[in-house]
């Protein structure tokens, strides 16, 4: 099959789809909300009544809190179930992700807000989900830069400098003013709700599960450029000969009339707005004579993408499911005629209203008809005759309020029989104290199953799918492990290790009662659960406690039952904060890094010593090497004193001579002697001063040890992030 074949066949899926512009469906949905928004039928006559009844949106609006509360207030909506005995801990912390994922990293209120209202209004609801993988430009602007800090931000590959500028500073020197583009990367699980006129079907789908159709069509607007961001390369001319969908009844009839789509000429080429078209199609593409799904994404006649995909990332859901059928019944369409009737006889009710506080009036000729037709209040109607009574005579009008009003209360009997949202769901029942208690019970009750089986039905077929679509896409697109809050604990979660899952459980809609009654349940069972632990018996443990402990605090209406109970099952061995991580890490970093000063201390403290010890040894060399010296000296001047006793008893032999050799011999010790001394004083000096460093290294040495050993404490900055450590005082 070639292309042109492929667009031809999607074509004519797209005309006999259910949900297209001309079709009954986009008709019908377009007329709920012209109901919901209370607009007049076209049936208004000038100068009557043309009040409408607001059943619709009164309906609406009050079953969407009650359905939409649940989803939104509660962690165990829906559960992984274990396959095994060594499972429960993994599918447990599985639930807690992905819970986490759909309620937290997307905006859940609104999609689910969205998602629900559209079911409730326009038969179903589809929502969407992909895997987005994109690279988000953030732009930053940095003043006050050195060279070195500006080379620093420059060497980032991921920052690109867009504006610069230089300003000299008499102090700091030359400064930078920069303006950074950088690229956020942004990756993950997203899911949004679906417009009605964007979503098409193949009209002979047997199941509300779009995974279960022959065709399905995504179509929307966009402009050229936001296709270029999905991935695509697609040229500024391209041409787009679809219908747009801002043409359709559902959308014409979404908005009012200042909120209507215009077009502009004159727009730049990637600002061109076209209709861009995802479809699911099963066809034998490959000729093979199996029909496999197919991703085909065009726009006009121009294919953009064509390949095999295994799902359909569409998820639905219907109020009141109609047994083999996507669109099912909503609670508009089974309040549209009521609307119409109330809206028929309050018309009514008040024209008669109007018509007995101003009826018409018999007249005879000699009435001042100026007078009659002027009508103020008080005002005076001159007559020409001695019998008003003869001459002026009101029409006879019979109120009709005290049987169009009863009419209208059945009317609401039958609204409310009918969705099982009842005055008494509200409190607004004037009459409601008049009733027995057992009564109003009852009727509440009931009321509640109705509804409770509706949130029940988007678990099961819409959210309970969503998120094990979630599993699936998350378990195949991951690329690294994720660290998140849990229950209370930091842990660290890596989706590429996970497996299959086939099996949830829901926990939606299963019981009855309002939060009273939930609220006393809870604490019943959880008083039974306290006497059988007190007594020891072996079919309770802490943990059925904290089952009943946690049932409570959501019935009170809490969603963190961590934050008030501790999970005895919680695993030990789960990662804490990471910022207590950090603060540890800083903790090990400042003690190795005082024990590498220690050791540095030590080993200086061995050389000094060292170095001491020799400069003491060399010291008693000089010592010992001076005393032999004074000792040659001394043997010196025994020996001139020798030689003088010779010379005395031979007082004429060489007395010249040997005058001249003792005076040279004195000066020779005693520049000896003068050496001797300095170089005894300069290692004395040298010895003075390494012993008062070895001393400072001491007392050094003991600050550290003693602030090592002392108690810290981590700082943190303004915003809580920790910046440093120091000892407790």
């Amino acid at each position: 099959m070639d292309d042109r074949t492929l667009l031809d066949a999607i074509q004519r899926e797209e005309t006999s789809a259910t949900g297209y512009y001309t079709g009954q469906i986009a008709a019908e949905q377009a007329r709920a909300l012209d109901y919901y928004y209370g607009r007049p039928f076209g049936n208004e006559e000038d100068g009557r009544s043309q009040v409408v009844s607001t059943d619709v949106a009164d309906t609406i609006e009050g079953m969407l809190p009650n359905i939409l509360k649940p989803f939104v207030s509660s962690d165990d909506v829906v559960k992984f179930n274990p396959v095994a005995e060594d499972d429960v801990e993994a599918a447990q912390q599985e639930t807690d992700y992905i819970n986490h994922i759909i309620t937290q990293r997307n905006s859940a209120f609104l999609e689910m807000y969205q998602w629900i209202k559209t079911g409730l209004l326009q038969k179903s609801g589809v929502v969407k989900f992909w895997w987005e993988s994109k690279k988000t430009p953030i732009l930053d602007r940095l003043a006050g830069l050195t060279d070195d800090e500006l080379a620093f931000v420059a060497q980032d590959k991921g920052v690109e400098i867009i504006e610069h500028s230089e300003t000299m500073d008499p102090v700091m020197g030359r400064l930078h003013d920069v303006k950074l583009r950088r690229q956020q990367d942004e990756e993950g699980f997203r899911y949004q709700a679906v417009p009605p006129e964007e979503f098409l079907i193949s009209r002979d789908a047997i199941s509300i599960d779009p995974c279960k159709a022959r065709f399905v069509q995504h179509r929307q607007k966009m402009t050229i450029s936001a296709v270029r961001e999905m991935g695509y390369d697609v040229d500024d001319g391209v041409a787009d000969y679809s219908q747009d969908p801002v043409y359709s009844d559902q959308y014409q009839a979404r908005r009012n009339e200042d909120e209507q789509e215009m077009n502009y000429d004159g727009v730049t080429p990637e600002n061109r707005e076209v209709v861009f078209k995802e479809t699911y199609y099963l066809v034998d593409f490959d000729g093979d004579g199996i029909a496999e799904r197919r991703k085909v994404c065009s726009i006009g006649v121009t294919i953009l993408a064509n390949e095999e995909v295994d799902d359909v990332p569409f998820r639905a859901w219907s109020p009141y499911i109609t047994p083999f059928k996507f669109y099912g019944e909503c609670p508009a369409d089974m309040v549209m005629d009521i609307q119409l009737i109330k809206t028929t006889l309050l018309r009514q009710t008040m024209d008669n209203i109007y018509t007995v506080n101003n009826n018409r009036t018999y007249i005879s000729g000699k009435v001042n008809v100026d007078d009659l037709l002027a009508n103020p209040l008080g005002g005076y109607i001159r007559v020409d005759g001695d019998q008003v009574g003869n001459h002026v005579k009101p029409a006879e009008v019979t109120p009709i309020g005290n049987v169009t009003m009863p009419m209208v209360e059945y009317f609401d009997g039958v609204k409310e029989n009918r969705t099982g949202f009842t005055r008494y769901n509200q409190g607004s029942d004037a009459n409601t104290l008049n009733k027995t208690a057992t009564g109003v019970s009852m009727i509440q009750q009931a009321a509640n199953a109705r509804m409770e089986l509706i949130a029940r039905t988007f678990a099961e077929v819409g959210l309970k799918p969503l998120m094990m679509a979630a599993h699936k896409m998350i378990r195949q697109h991951a690329t690294k492990a994720d660290t998140m809050e849990l229950r209370g604990k930091w842990v660290q979660i890596d989706p590429r290790a996970w497996r299959l899952r086939k099996d949830m459980t829901v926990s939606v809609g299963l019981g009855h009662g309002n939060q009273q009654q939930q609220m006393q349940n809870a604490l019943l069972v959880l008083n039974e659960q306290k006497q059988a632990l007190a007594a020891r018996l072996p079919f309770v443990e802490p943990r059925h406690v904290y089952n009943g402990l946690a049932k409570v605090v959501v019935a009170a209406g809490f969603k963190d039952v961590s934050s008030y109970f501790q999970d005895p099952n919680a695993p030990d061995q789960q990662g804490p904060d990471p910022r207590m991580q950090m603060m540890q890490q800083q903790m090990q970093q400042v003690g190795q890094a005082m024990q590498e000063k220690e050791a540095q201390l030590k080993e200086a403290e061995a050389k000094i010593r060292e170095m001491a010890h020799k400069l003491q040894v060399d010291k008693l060399s000089a010592e010992n090497s001076l005393i032999k010296q004074s000792a040659a000296l001394d043997k010196q001047a025994t020996s001139v004193q020798v030689k003088e006793s010779l010379l005395n008893l031979h007082p004429k032999v060489q007395t010249a001579q040997m005058d001249s050799e003792n005076e040279a011999k004195e000066q020779a010790t005693q520049e000896m002697m003068v050496q001797t001394q300095g170089a005894i004083a300069a290692a004395m000096e040298q010895t003075n001063a390494i012993l008062g460093m070895l001393a400072q290294q001491s007392e050094n040495l003991a600050a550290v040890m003693a602030a090592n050993a002392a108690p810290k404490r981590v700082v943190f900055d303004a915003k809580g992030d920790p910046v440093g450590i120091e000892p407790v005082m």
